[in-house]
């Protein structure tokens, strides 16, 4: 880099797990470039568009029915939808607010995380003159996340990146990077294993991403451990959660429970299974780890689509609830070599070095910018 170079990485605190995507960016710049690079994660919804936030919290479930799904630019969405509430508090608000921010901000380069931030970002680009680049945390991307002047795309796999072309968008402007996450493997590329920490490391390990979406998980998991199966509960900071797994008459010398504070990546790394949800963080750093997943019933729209892609590739089991969850995983127990492909293929659509791939894209790209305009 030539110069301080100023990043503004936009993401949300729902869905897809983009709060931990932006802090593995940030995460990564402060690491390898301190004192060169100045970086600014920013919640889009909370900061730009706060009328948005809760709306669309709920709305990100089922998101094929609340986000308008349009390529192009905001203008476009704008056009295409002139009643819809959320377009107008868009086109309204967050342009202005997010304004003022690259104002006072002055970013050499803006990675958005959410597709509504990439379309504001995009519509500002031009009077502000940052490079903007997009990180698309759907491993099957829909129209929302397309934007004209967006500069740079970061897709999960080779997949993701036809599902872009086929949108219109050309193919030298998208990258293959993986998902970034917070887990930092002791080598990039390989996955984590480190069983030990948590003892027991000869017996069959299954991660659990328990949530409200699961209603039949406390159940599941007491299932595993009186079947000898180890398993992390992972509650996301759910206390109400927590407590039922520490309740009386749960087996707790099979039942390890963990919140969101901790290192979940190397816990998903560790086990031989996850079961989840597909969507968010935990899918995410099961990518990276190269940890094999038992998809929990998807919620229609993006959910479905990430479902198809990870079984499509082999790389996990989609089960028709917490039963059928169970007999997969004691299927899998008894299959090694099933479960050695399914992490291999797992690996394939995922990288641990996701988020040096898009950072230093993205200074790249600020430094050519610089080189253009003859100043720094």
């Amino acid at each position: 880099m030539t110069g301080v170079c100023r990043v503004a990485v936009l993401g949300g605190s729902f869905g897809g797990g983009q709060r931990s995507i932006a802090q593995a960016l940030a995460a990564y710049l402060e690491r390898r470039h301190s004192g060169e690079v100045e970086v600014r994660v920013v919640d889009f919804l909370e900061e730009f568009a706060p009328s948005l936030a809760v709306l669309a919290r709920f709305g990100y479930e089922r998101s094929d029915d609340f986000f308008p799904s349009i390529s192009g630019g905001l203008g476009d969405l704008v056009r295409a939808y002139p009643n819809d509430a959320a377009v107008r508090e868009l086109e309204q608000g967050a342009v202005r607010a997010a304004g003022g921010f690259m104002r006072a901000f002055a970013p050499d380069a803006v990675v958005s995380t959410f597709p509504f931030a990439g379309g504001v970002a995009s519509e500002l680009k031009a009077s502000h003159g940052y490079v903007s680049g997009t990180l698309v945390t759907d491993l099957a991307p829909h129209g929302v996340w397309l934007h004209p002047a967006t500069d740079l795309y970061f897709v999960a796999c080779k997949e993701s990146r036809e599902d872009l072309v086929l949108g219109g968008v050309a193919w030298d402007r998208i990258v293959v990077s993986g998902i970034p996450v917070p887990l930092q493997p002791e080598s990039e590329g390989s996955r984590v294993f480190s069983p030990r920490r948590f003892g027991m490391p000869d017996r069959f390990s299954v991660a659990v991403r328990a949530s409200a979406g699961m209603p039949g998980v406390v159940e599941l998991v007491t299932a595993f451990a009186a079947a000898g199966i180890r398993v992390f509960a992972i509650t996301g900071g759910d206390d109400r959660l927590r407590r039922r797994f520490e309740a009386p008459g749960i087996p707790h010398d099979l039942i390890e429970v963990f919140d969101s504070s901790e290192d979940t990546g190397t816990i998903i790394g560790s086990a031989d299974v996850l079961v989840a949800r597909p969507g968010g963080r935990s899918m995410h750093e099961a990518m990276a780890a190269g940890t094999p997943v038992i998809l929990c019933p998807p919620v229609p729209g993006h959910e479905v689509r990430n479902a198809d892609q990870v079984v499509n590739h082999g790389a996990g089991l989609l089960a028709r609830d917490e039963e059928d969850a169970f007999d997969k995983a004691r299927f899998l127990s008894a299959h090694p070599g099933r479960i050695e492909q399914m992490s291999v293929n797992m690996a394939a659509i995922g990288s641990a070095s996701a988020a040096q791939t898009v950072c230093e894209r993205v200074l790249a790209a600020v430094d050519r910018s610089r080189d253009v305009s003859g100043g720094s």
